[in-house]
């Protein structure tokens, strides 16, 4: 690199994708050529044919000692690529903890979403990313936005696919646990018919309606009992002796 370097090769040239060399070099993790490539002013910020750029790529792929360098070299950091994922959202779904620190520490916008309405913490959410989630939290990140087709939450997601640990910390930053998608689905719900038992038990801890009626007019307890989700049902049957009889 450094000799193709000297000898004048053009910084900032494309693949037939659009791919600058700094891109390759930052998906690949090869954090010693992103060094070069800047000292030699490669642009920071080029794009490929779909719009993403080197910071996006390398904090899609985790590779923070790369990010920390283009963030030096003033990368944008709110930028979006043809599907309108920004750069966050990228790292928030993959997981990449240490990335997002360095992404909300430079000032990414915790709450920017996608076309579809989808947040960073709606992503790291519906992914399970625990550590991911704490820092958007504590980034102030809009525990209870929805998404404007189907009005969904960061909580749904987490509680739909079982993230228990999730479920908890937005439970703990005020997640409207009643809140309810067009259908008017809940989050307990979605938790009974996938059979998710400790994130039922934790929505019944925090008081979930269990008489709240989808469109169908389905209960949480309906879902569980047509799924077949005996541990549930009990959990129910429970809620019926104390408080009465969900509907029924």
């Amino acid at each position: 690199m450094k000799l193709l370097l000297k000898a004048n090769a053009d910084v900032n040239a494309k693949t037939k994708y659009g791919s600058t060399p700094l891109m390759v070099a930052s998906q690949e993790g090869y954090a010693s050529v992103v060094q070069l490539l800047l000292e030699a002013n490669a642009d920071v910020n080029a794009k490929n044919d779909v719009g993403a750029t080197a910071l996006m790529v390398a904090s899609q792929k985790g590779h923070d000692s790369i990010v920390q360098l283009l963030l030096e070299a003033k990368a944008e950091i709110n930028g979006k690529i043809t599907i309108e994922h920004n750069i966050l959202m990228f790292a928030s779904q993959e997981g990449h903890a240490s990335v997002v620190k360095l992404l909300l520490g430079a000032k990414s916008d915790a709450n920017v979403n996608s076309t579809n309405g989808f947040t960073a913490l709606m992503l790291a959410s519906a992914n399970g990313h625990e550590s991911v989630v704490k820092l958007l939290l504590n980034a102030n990140a809009d525990v209870n936005v929805k998404t404007p087709a189907y009005r969904t939450t960061a909580l749904f997601l987490a509680s739909q696919n079982g993230h228990t640990p999730v479920v908890q910390l937005l439970l703990e930053a005020n997640a409207d646990v009643d809140a309810k998608r067009t259908d008017g689905s809940t989050a307990l719900m979605f938790a009974s018919q996938n059979g998710h038992v400790p994130v039922v038990e934790l929505l019944l801890e925090t008081n979930a309606d269990v008489n709240a009626k989808r469109a169908d007019g389905s209960t949480a307890y309906d879902l569980a009992s047509k799924y077949d989700h005996k541990t549930i049902v009990k959990l129910f049957h429970g809620v019926m002796r104390a408080e009465g009889d969900l509907g029924h």
